[in-house]
């Protein structure tokens, strides 16, 4: 450095005509080196790592599912948009079913009067400041089990994407599938990075959601492990990726019709469990599902358990450098009140505690924290504050357009 000093003031001097002391110079220079603040000796900044913005991510904590399927928009008036802002969610996560809008026979064509609707379902949600999430449901299967299919979908999200990119990309956010349901984990990473590209070529700002499957194996149904054994795509880092629960579903879709045939043999069944608490719900029970019910209080599911299974799912967040979120949990409402608020809350807890967004299912309906009254939303106010949110007594403004 003293050479470097000596060598600089040397050429101003000759430059301009200056007459002056190598000795004074030398001397100057090495007193105003010295005089500079450390931190001018420390490299350039680094730059700020690729990835997910932290506002955006922000957006997708504290949301709630709604839909649009065969026609219908749920919830059906602006009412409910407004209190869902006012009770403080920042994020709707919009499921749009499939067949409303892709044409098989024409991928790179979505069906444009559907696609219309679609711009004013999304110009209504965000003239209320929540964010959104589009997201399609109820996929054919041949998604992953035909190559060619696969194709054309991915081709269909590139049109929708590009069609979406003029979108805000700080408030709306694009999910290329809702639970994936391939035969085998490892099928499934060999078929989404192709519509996470295309999609990416479509909207090159905005953030992208990547659903893992729900299932690791033929006959194993476990979308945590199924995310744990998931490939993030390497040249993209503007992807949050994405998993749902309702474990234990003994519990969360207890006299459910659907689904597991189990649960529609449970009711009344409590959360925490104990072996001791599930007793009066076995005696009860049928005998075909009795079993799962004393298994299910062996298994003392509680809040600690719950934070387990986040845990898994921020270790793997953590491991691959990557955004995460569950947009999906929740409990069927004939489960007992008080137990399910409880699981809600802990549940909500365990992700927020482990930095992964969240969007409750649903608004309204059989898992809702709403419901209608006299033609006015009325939220649920146990379960809101479960959620964490705030308990409003109904939408303050006048009553909003209602979607035919």
């Amino acid at each position: 450095m003293p050479a470097i000093a000596k060598l600089f003031f040397a050429h101003r001097a000759k430059q301009r005509g200056w007459v002056v002391l190598w000795g004074a110079a030398l001397a100057l220079g090495l007193a105003w080196l010295s005089a500079m603040p450390a931190a001018a000796a420390v490299a350039p900044p680094k730059t700020a790592a690729p990835g997910v913005p932290e506002a955006r991510f922000r957006r997708l904590t504290r949301g709630v599912n709604i839909a649009w399927f065969r026609g219908k928009f749920e919830p059906r008036s602006d009412d409910d948009l407004k209190l869902m802002k006012q009770a403080g969610i920042r994020h709707v996560r919009l499921s749009v079913g499939a067949v409303n809008l892709f044409n098989e026979e024409k991928p790179e064509t979505p069906l444009a009067d559907n696609v219309k609707k679609l711009d004013s379902l999304l110009d209504r949600i965000l003239a209320h400041d929540l964010a959104v999430i589009v997201q399609l449901h109820d996929a054919d299967s041949r998604l992953w089990n035909d190559d060619a299919y696969a194709a054309k979908f991915a081709r269909f999200w590139r049109v929708l994407a590009k069609h979406l990119s003029r979108r805000d990309p700080e408030r709306v956010f694009l999910e290329s599938l809702n639970e994936p349901s391939a035969e085998t984990a490892e099928r499934w990473n060999q078929v989404y990075p192709r519509i996470m590209k295309a999609m990416r070529q479509g909207a090159p700002r905005h953030t992208l959601i990547a659903s893992a499957n729900q299932r690791v194996t033929a006959n194993e149904w476990d979308s945590v492990r199924a995310l744990e054994l998931m490939r993030p795509v390497a040249a993209d880092r503007n992807i949050v990726y994405n998993f749902h629960t309702y474990a234990p579903m003994e519990f969360t879709h207890q006299t459910a019709t659907w689904g597991w045939d189990m649960t529609r043999h449970i009711r009344d069944l409590p959360y925490p469990s104990t072996p001791v608490n599930v007793q009066p719900v076995a005696a009860k029970t049928a005998p075909v599902a009795r079993d799962i019910v004393l298994r299910y209080g062996e298994a003392r599911w509680n809040a600690a358990k719950l934070d387990a299974l986040a845990r898994r799912g921020a270790a793997w967040a953590k491991k691959n450098r990557v955004r995460l979120t569950c947009n999906e949990f929740g409990v069927y409402r004939p489960a007992p009140a008080d137990s399910r608020n409880r699981y809600l809350r802990d549940m909500r807890i365990a992700l927020e505690k482990n930095n992964i967004g969240w969007a409750m299912w649903e608004w309204s309906g059989g898992f809702g924290m709403a419901e209608s009254r006299n033609g006015r939303p009325v939220l649920d106010p146990e379960t809101t504050r479960a959620l964490g949110l705030i308990v409003v007594a109904s939408a303050k403004e006048t009553r909003g357009k209602e979607t035919p």
